[in-house]
């Protein structure tokens, strides 16, 4: 799975690094991170490149990050811990020096309705509109033009109902007719650059109608605040979905990193913010196994006319990889200056484990930045993150459907080829077939909560 790391960018020290440590990035269009998002692209055209590059190109740069220094020197002292200290420029420049000298290739530009759908009550504000929406995918095109390899816009889809609460049926069907509109406006504008969206709970008729709508790549966005096995349970469908379609189409998740929903879905491509939320409660995400019961959908045979997928089949006991938070940080906030009392709380925190976990910890810390820094800045473990969830989303590759990829039995529980129950040869195609759709249809009880 293409990770594309999402999250307004910082442009700060850390910047650079993390343009090269990632070769997707999705960049919300929400009015307020507009700014950001227009001064990372004016750092990438100017060249900006490598710490060095931010080093020269920053006024005061150096006197900041001395500054830095003596804060986080400070930090270890008052904690009686004897640390070695890097310093954040020859960090930050060895760093910087391991990676190729290129940022993203590949851009995804996200409208930011769900940024402002997801806003609190006391701080709501007025939806992402078209005529705004707009001009700020035209501008970020015009200033990048040729500076990438591609450039996908995602569709300003129109969510409905509330935080908190279910939309009517009513209120879906408002929903998907306003989503249609502006895809059509928008294509008008940008040609089939659009990534139309399909939602949770929106059914398989709905599913057509995206497919249709698509140029062989669809965004899939499983609702936010729901249990996450529910979340990637629901995109695995999805994906046999188009299996059963005998369709060609590639799958994007939006805010889909989770690692049930990396290792189980297989989508083409993926994001989400988590990199940059884990390192602010002071963890990095790293690589671990762990032996478990996989489970996946399989098909059974109900009749000629009609099959049941059943989503939680225990398969057997395997050891997977996995990413898993180490919590490593020393900030301000966990340490009680007036008593002198720790305020870590945490049975997994680093300084509890034994020695031999703590090394490992370290070393693999290490192969993205300096462990001092990860433990006392949090830009610093969020690259440590960027660097795991790219790697770890490698360990799943998609593959383009070749028609039914789940298991179809007989009534006594006996492993049956699909072909003869589909009476023909599978070709994939573009869109599905007249006959793929009806077979489809007909199975609704085989896709429940699709």
């Amino acid at each position: 799975m293409l990770h594309y790391a999402s999250g307004t960018p910082k442009n700060d020290e850390f910047q650079a690094v993390e343009n090269q440590l990632c070769s997707h990035r999705l960049l919300s269009m929400y009015s307020d991170y507009q700014g950001g998002v227009f001064r990372w692209l004016k750092d990438v055209q100017a060249g900006v490149l490598t710490f060095d590059d931010w080093l020269a190109s920053t006024r005061d740069g150096e006197r900041r990050l001395e500054q830095k220094d003596r804060i986080a020197r400070r930090m270890f002292g008052e904690r009686g811990l004897a640390v070695d200290w890097p310093g954040y420029v020859e960090a930050m420049r060895e760093a910087s020096n391991r990676l190729p000298k290129e940022p993203p290739r590949h851009i995804i530009l996200d409208s930011g309705a769900f940024t402002a759908w997801n806003k609190p009550q006391n701080k709501r504000v007025s939806p992402v509109i078209l005529d705004n929406l707009i001009p700020a995918y035209e501008r970020f095109l015009s200033e990048s033009d040729g500076l990438f390899d591609e450039v996908w816009l995602v569709n300003l889809d129109v969510i409905p109902g509330e935080v908190g609460r279910d939309a009517t049926p009513e209120e879906t069907a408002r929903a998907i007719a306003s989503s249609d509109e502006n895809l059509k406006r928008l294509r008008s504008e940008f040609g089939n650059r659009i990534l139309p969206v399909f939602h949770q709970s929106e059914g398989p008729a709905r599913l057509l109608e995206v497919i249709d709508q698509a140029k062989g790549y669809i965004c899939l966005s499983p609702t936010n605040k729901i249990l996450e096995e529910k979340r990637w349970s629901w995109a695995m469908l999805a994906r046999c979905a188009l299996s059963d379609l005998d369709c060609d189409v590639r799958t994007h998740g939006l805010a889909t990193t989770g690692n049930d929903m990396v290792r189980n879905t297989t989508l083409y491509s993926g994001d989400s913010e988590a990199w940059q939320q884990h390192a602010r409660y002071g963890k990095v995400d790293l690589i671990d196994e762990e032996t478990i019961i996989a489970e996946c959908p399989v098909t059974k045979h109900v009749s000629r006319e009609n099959i049941l997928v059943e989503q939680y089949t225990r398969i057997e006991n395997r050891t997977q990889a996995r990413y898993r938070g180490n919590h490593i940080s020393i900030e301000e906030n966990d340490y009680e200056r007036g008593t002198g009392e720790s305020l870590i709380d945490q049975a997994d925190h680093f300084s509890l484990l034994s020695n031999e976990k703590q090394s490992k910890i370290r070393s693999a810390v290490e192969k993205t930045i300096a462990f001092p820094l990860a433990q006392i800045d949090m830009r610093a473990r969020s690259l440590v993150n960027l660097a795991t969830f790219q790697e770890y989303s490698g360990h799943v590759s998609w593959k383009a459907p070749t028609g039914p990829t789940i298991t179809v039995h007989d009534a006594n529980g006996n492993e049956i080829d699909p072909e003869p129950y589909y009476r023909k040869k599978v070709e994939v195609q573009p869109y599905p077939t007249a006959e793929a759709r009806q077979r489809f249809l007909a199975m609704r009880e085989g896709y429940p909560g699709l």
